[in-house]
């Protein structure tokens, strides 16, 4: 089977067999599966959208306005802290023409659209936009950057795309038994610097 065959079929399971045998036979899954845009998109939409995502520390946003722009292959997100110390996460994209609202990180006040200033409050919720005051029926109380799950275990901050997974506790349940009977929390983990790379290919590119 060439390789080109072989990536447009990845639930092929006969090709991954011999990865879950015993490690004395067992062997590497084929190469392909690191680089095909298939196989990639497979697992984008399998695992990605819709696991719970380690997004950072909550030490990283500390201070209400604290805020960080993300992207999940291809997905943008942000992640911020409200007024009220409450942490949000939302799709990156102005109800307007779909422009990412939120660069960088730092802290804010509001978010504005570079485009046509549209502006956001921390929480992603429309405050105002600019010459929509005679389009009949919008209301900027009802307009909104999509909110996406966010919950957090150990100071750990974790945002989730598919409302249809478990509460984060749940999703974790396994790990978290297997940790407090080894002892570790993870409750005294802090960020003590910042590596940051850029890989290309499927799997490389969840690093």
């Amino acid at each position: 089977m060439s390789e080109r065959k072989a990536a447009s079929d990845v639930s092929a399971i006969d090709e991954f067999a011999s990865t879950g045998a015993p490690l004395q036979r067992a062997r590497h899954a084929p190469g392909y599966v690191y680089t095909a845009p298939e196989v990639l998109a497979r697992e984008k939409d399998k695992l990605f959208m819709t696991d719970w995502l380690f997004v950072g520390r909550v030490e990283e946003f500390d201070r209400p306005g604290d805020y960080r722009a993300f992207r999940v292959l291809g997905e943008p997100i942000a992640v911020s802290r409200s007024k009220d110390g409450q942490l949000h996460a939302f799709a990156n994209v102005c109800r307007h023409r779909g422009v990412e609202v939120v660069t960088g990180e730092g802290n804010a006040e509001t978010f504005s659209c570079p485009y046509h200033g549209w502006s956001y409050d921390l929480t992603g919720r429309l405050l105002a936009a600019p010459y929509t005051q005679d389009v009949e029926g919008f209301d900027v109380r009802n307009c909104r950057m999509t909110p996406l799950r966010i919950g957090t275990w150990a100071g750990n901050v974790f945002v989730c795309f598919d409302p249809g997974t478990p509460p984060l506790e749940e999703f974790l349940a396994s790990s978290l038994a297997s940790s407090t009977s080894s002892g570790w929390t993870g409750a005294d983990c802090r960020p003590s610097s910042r590596f940051r790379s850029t890989a290309t290919g499927s799997s490389s590119s969840r690093t």
